[in-house]
């Protein structure tokens, strides 16, 4: 049998007619045969077809697999490259917040104010009872649906934006186990409500050979060397991408009349592909956020030798852990010895392509989506699930998920909705203190997402008399009238005074004497994950792009390195304290 649009057509068609169980098994069985003839180029839709028939059957299919719910990486689209291995060994539903996506067994629409998990379970396919909810890039921007914590299933999220370190925080927070991105992230994740789960790669980067089909030979390739990535402003590279970049440059003014060397920027996919197909040797650089990234599987499915430069950040254990092996799977190198190590390789083709070949089918035979993915299951079913917050409600999870996505600085449409989840959660909210301490923390967001009277009606739930007293045209008196319900919380002043810098209330020698008064050696053992504590947005100085340097190096990078709740809250502390500081610059 060969594969092709009809013979899909066919089977589909053919279980318009079935008429028993054991004709269902039949054409089942003529899935499979049709999946196990696929060649690269056909396995993508014949599984995304297999999928949909396996849902629209359930209830009268004898055999049995995982049931997957995926979360938001696959929102716009499903499956994509991250996620059609998956439907090799589960049954897989996508849930979407796109409403005008297509109706289909394999996509749930939810609505993401309203919709919760309950609901969302309405509009299951029957017979599909899922077993695990993953979203494998979860801390960035992700809209997660509401009700996680109460899910009859483990909820499992993969972490691969550490460098995001409040929103990396809540996500600890919101889900039943995390993956980080690497080992040397294990320990910031594993003092919150999730369990720690390692992974290869956190199931992020993995194997991509079957969008590198080609079998060029090494030899023939045009390219000695390629490099397909630009300069960067991002603290996560430490500056260590733009130093390779110049580096190249230099090798290439030197060695061009020898080797042929490629340095291009925003290819297209498809002309990305065809150039590292092209290249015997690709460099790469990884931040931080290492030990690997997407372009590091992507040149070694290629063919090419990896050459690979790391961010290494003090106080974190780094290690290329047990995925790959240095000088056998690729080439570690940095800016000074990589004109030396370049040449090397080139004069020695051989070993190039032997450690080339070797990586290439490490990555292809033990670190595919599937063979992972399986490794996830097994790994969360050996683990007795006990959900650490029994009592935690679905308001809870209103406060979480807008906790999260008012944490994503650098989207200020998800701040706003977040914001309107946690205005929502606070209307709920019994502790006093708690409450004007969290308000005051979103005030202007809360203001612009759910208006002045929601803001009014939330405050006279604790005080009516000083709800009737704001003045929806003067945020600093708002501002300052909340604080004024507490002024000896540490909390609230630290608000008060982040909302002082956003927003140019006072001068700066005013705040340096708040910000000594209030928080220099000051500890806060009673700091946990229910307080918010915003994040400033801007340099009192007026130096933009200095004060992002800051916010990584003061507060984004040691709360990757927080191993408690009183390391946050020594991060979030001097982080505040560095910005009164004199710039010397």
């Amino acid at each position: 049998m060969s594969l092709n649009e009809n013979s899909i057509e066919a089977l589909e068609e053919e279980e318009k007619l079935a008429r028993s169980k054991n004709h269902y098994q039949e054409i089942e069985q003529k899935w499979e045969q049709l999946i196990e003839l696929a060649n690269d180029s056909q396995l993508f839709t014949s599984l995304k077809r297999y999928n949909l028939f396996r849902l629209r059957n359930l209830l009268v299919l004898k055999k049995k697999r995982p049931a997957l719910l995926l979360g938001y990486i696959n929102d716009s689209h499903f499956p994509n490259f991250h996620t059609y291995e998956l439907l090799k060994v589960a049954d897989v539903v996508s849930l979407t917040t796109t409403e005008k996506e297509p109706k289909s067994e394999d996509r749930v629409y939810y609505f993401p104010s309203s919709d919760n998990f309950i609901t969302i379970r309405k509009k299951l396919p029957k017979g599909f009872k899922p077993q695990l909810f993953w979203d494998m890039q979860a801390a960035h921007g992700h809209l997660h649906p509401l009700g996680l914590s109460n899910m009859p299933f483990p909820t499992v999220a993969g972490i691969c934006h550490h460098q995001h370190g409040p929103a990396a925080k809540t996500i600890c927070e919101m889900f039943d186990y995390v993956l980080p991105v690497s080992q040397t992230f294990s320990p910031s994740c594993s003092y919150q409500n999730a369990k720690v789960l390692n992974q290869p790669f956190g199931l992020n980067w993995a194997s991509f050979h079957k969008s590198f089909p080609s079998e060029k030979a090494w030899n023939s390739r045009k390219f000695d060397i390629s490099l397909t990535f630009s300069n960067t402003s991002s603290q996560a590279y430490h500056g260590l991408r733009n130093e390779v970049v110049q580096e190249m440059e230099n090798f290439k003014s030197k060695w061009d009349k020898k080797y042929t060397i490629e340095i291009v920027q925003n290819l297209s996919k498809t002309d990305y592909k065809k150039l590292l197909e092209n290249s015997k040797i690709s460099i790469n650089v990884v931040a931080i956020n290492g030990p690997y990234n997407y372009r590091t599987c992507e040149v070694i499915n290629s063919g090419a030798l990896l050459f690979q430069a790391n961010v290494i950040e003090d106080g974190l254990k780094f290690s290329f852990e047990s995925e790959l092996d240095i000088d056998q799977d690729f080439v570690s190198f940095t800016p000074q010895n990589l004109e030396q190590k370049l040449i090397h390789f080139l004069d020695n083709p051989t070993q190039a392509f032997k450690i080339a070949e070797k990586a290439k089918e490490q990555i292809k035979n033990k670190f595919s989506y599937d063979k992972l993915f399986q490794n996830l299951l097994a790994s969360v079913e050996k683990v007795d699930l006990e959900k650490l917050n029994k009592d935690r409600q679905i308001n809870n999870d209103k406060f979480l998920l807008g906790k999260f996505l008012w944490q994503q600085h650098q989207n200020q449409d998800v701040q706003l909705l977040g914001s309107a989840f946690l205005g929502n959660y606070l209307s709920e909210e019994k502790d006093t203190i708690l409450f004007f301490s969290n308000t005051l923390a979103i005030l202007p967001e809360i203001m612009n997402s759910l208006g002045f009277n929601f803001l009014k009606s939330l405050v006279a739930k604790h005080s009516s008399s000083l709800a009737e007293s704001l003045d929806k045209n003067n945020l600093k008196q708002i501002a300052v009238q909340l604080l004024s319900v507490k002024m000896d919380n540490i909390a609230m002043w630290y608000n008060f005074t982040a909302l002082s810098m956003d927003f140019d209330w006072s001068p700066k020698e005013v705040l340096q004497q708040i910000v000594d008064q209030a928080f220099r050696e000051k500890e806060w053992e009673g700091y946990s994950s229910v307080w918010l504590l915003r994040v400033c947005s801007r340099s009192l100085d007026k130096k933009q792009d200095e004060f992002v340097k800051t916010r990584y190096r003061n507060l984004f990078l040691p709360l990757m390195k927080c191993t408690n709740y009183k390391d946050e809250w020594l991060a979030y502390r001097d982080f505040i304290i560095s910005l009164t500081k004199d710039s010397k610059n």
